[in-house]
């Protein structure tokens, strides 16, 4: 399965104005929050990441660490825009985004997400993997021969249209935990498939 990341932002009146000033041509994906006035005249924009998604974003020694915070920092520190990047749990973010109240790094576009804010082009793709043990392991074609599984997965991810489609209709068990380290664990002690 194949997921993009996008640019995103809070549905707001500024629109046209988040748009010139985040268009640049990095490897990111951000929710500008709903403000009362143009993002240049934000005092600090805070933006969220997850807290447990090695080595993409996390918590490392009390910052918010990985490839997407690094991505985010270098793109506002050019633009001049004064910001702060905390690391919380999945959940706690997307209630941020939800909220308007952050901005938010690292997110797939779901149909729920596009209620309440604005993509962009897609700006960088990534693949979902599957990780079995030796003993378990099957064919994977399609979503289908999820059938019956128990799944570990990220808690409060969306892993695209196709795989919560499925999650929704009960094709498979999910077991939702907070980072992938827990999810490894568990399947190498036959917790989940």
């Amino acid at each position: 399965m194949i997921n993009a990341y996008y640019l995103m932002y809070k549905k707001s009146r500024f629109r046209n104005t988040i748009v010139k000033i985040i268009n640049i041509s990095v490897i990111l994906c951000i929710t500008i929050i709903n403000q009362t006035k143009p993002l240049y005249s934000q005092e600090v924009l805070q933006i969220y990441v997850d807290s447990g998604n090695r080595p993409f974003m996390s918590m490392e020694k009390g910052k918010a660490a990985g490839i997407y915070p690094e991505i985010v920092s270098t793109a506002l520190n050019r633009m001049n825009i004064p910001y702060v990047i905390k690391a919380y749990p999945w959940k706690r973010v997307l209630k941020a985004a939800e909220n308007g109240t952050a901005g938010v790094a690292g997110i797939y576009k779901n149909s729920e997400r596009e209620k309440y804010l604005d993509f962009s082009d897609v700006l960088y793709s990534e693949k979902n993997m599957i990780f079995v043990t030796k003993e378990k392991s099957f064919t994977f074609n399609s979503i289908h021969d999820l059938k019956g599984k128990n799944l570990g997965v990220l808690s409060g991810w969306s892993y695209g249209l196709e795989f919560d489609t499925a999650r929704q209709n009960k094709v498979f068990e999910v077991d939702e935990v907070d980072n992938d380290e827990i999810n490894l664990k568990k399947l190498e002690a036959g917790r989940i498939d």
